[in-house]
């Protein structure tokens, strides 16, 4: 886990590396180990059989299953957050937010008119993280 104001360039996967989490903890990880790591170390912990990890929006993470895993995520927006969760659902999923967008204008007009107020390069203050959620994560393992 990382703060939201850790710049995103740092901990991100260099081009030419596939992005699955394993490569992320193969390359960026160790250097974040480093003397010279320019900005926050990262927090680890290992998620141990029923353990429920709650990951503040914004924060940037990523997971790598050690065992066969059952993982159950859930993240939330609500009228709250808004501001924040839609330009970061468009920018980082347009299709989502399209089917989204559909719903809401059926089902809660309110929000679909506010929703249209939004500037969708607006990060609400925070840079964009594709977890646009608070979001947490309980985790079995079949070891």
């Amino acid at each position: 886990l990382f703060p939201p104001d850790t710049p995103e360039e740092l901990i991100k996967v260099r081009k030419g590396i596939d992005k699955e989490g394993i490569s992320w903890f193969a390359t960026v990880l160790p250097q974040t180990r480093s003397p010279d790591w320019p900005t926050h170390k990262p927090i680890v912990f290992i998620q141990e059989p029923g353990d429920t990890v709650f990951v503040p929006g914004g924060w940037h993470h990523v997971v790598m299953n050690m065992t066969d895993t059952i993982a159950v995520t859930q993240n939330f927006c609500s009228p709250q957050n808004l501001h924040v969760v839609w330009p970061r659902t468009v920018r980082g999923r347009p299709k989502l937010s399209q089917r989204w967008l559909e719903i809401l204008k059926e089902k809660r007009p309110d929000i679909a008119k506010r929703i249209a107020g939004f500037d969708p390069d607006d990060m609400g203050g925070l840079p964009y993280s594709s977890s646009s959620t608070s979001s947490s994560s309980s985790s079995s393992s079949s070891s």
